[in-house]
């Protein structure tokens, strides 16, 4: 047990005054912004590592955004796209393995809507454990369940489970994680 929790709080990093000038610039071409707002959002750019004025664009104004290519997020993104369009094209079954928090609740809708276009209703599907009963992220005895499965993808879930993803893997399953933690996270408690 912690005896005690402390917070880690980064220091403010000084920014120089011209990217204060641009942000203020570009924010109130977008909309009314106060003085201290820009300051605010100056900050907060600057200590996330946007410092580029051309990137300001997108997250000062919504109507500006671009997106980034999916597949600028290398060699995975390949992989698992060649691994859907075979899902596809083989009529296999695919499950959406979602999870009972916000991230993973919000993923597989997303997942789902955007897979419906792609497959049918059929061979699409998805679960989402039960928070009362079932632990966080992928289980054995909910791999066991899904003996027509040829191919999991795991929306905010997944990560830690390293152990699920090699059992099904021996049953013959593909698994293509998406997440937002990274590999190492331990896993939590139901």
């Amino acid at each position: 047990m912690v005896d005690s929790l402390e917070w880690w709080v980064p220091s403010v990093a000084e920014i120089p005054d011209e990217w204060l000038a641009i942000v203020r610039q570009q924010k109130a071409m977008g909309q009314d912004a106060g003085r201290w707002e820009g300051q605010y959002v100056a900050q907060l750019l600057w200590q996330r590592g946007i410092r580029d004025p051309n990137q300001l664009a997108g997250f000062l104004n919504p109507k500006a955004y671009q997106p980034s290519s999916s597949f600028a997020l290398g060699e995975e993104m390949q992989r698992a796209v060649n691994r859907l369009a075979r899902a596809q094209q083989q009529g296999e079954q695919v499950m959406i393995w979602g999870d009972f928090d916000v991230d993973g609740i919000t993923a597989t809708a997303v997942l789902r809507e955007g897979l419906e276009q792609f497959f049918s209703a059929d061979n699409l599907t998805y679960f989402i454990p039960n928070r009362f009963t079932e632990p966080h992220g992928l289980s054995i005895a909910g791999i066991d369940a899904l003996s027509d499965c040829s191919l999991i993808i795991a929306g905010g879930a997944g990560s830690p489970n390293v152990r699920e993803i090699e059992y099904a893997k021996r049953l013959g399953m593909d698994v293509i994680v998406v997440d937002h933690y990274p590999a190492d996270r331990p896993p939590r408690s139901p």
